[in-house]
């Protein structure tokens, strides 16, 4: 039974980058939530633009 959504996570860090790819890290949040955190949603801006893509 989960009580809260979980905090956000740490400020991200961003590791080696390539052509195609980038390395991201954070610290995972304080608060669970009270249950497991699975996974992150992570998206990228394009650039030049406003849009946001996953």
């Amino acid at each position: 039974f989960i009580t809260e959504p979980p905090g956000a996570p740490g400020q991200p860090e961003v590791g080696e980058i390539t052509n195609n790819t980038a390395t991201l890290t954070w610290d995972k949040p304080i608060s669970d939530g009270g249950g497991p955190i699975n996974g992150y949603w992570v998206e990228k801006r394009e650039k030049n633009t406003d849009k946001w893509v996953p």
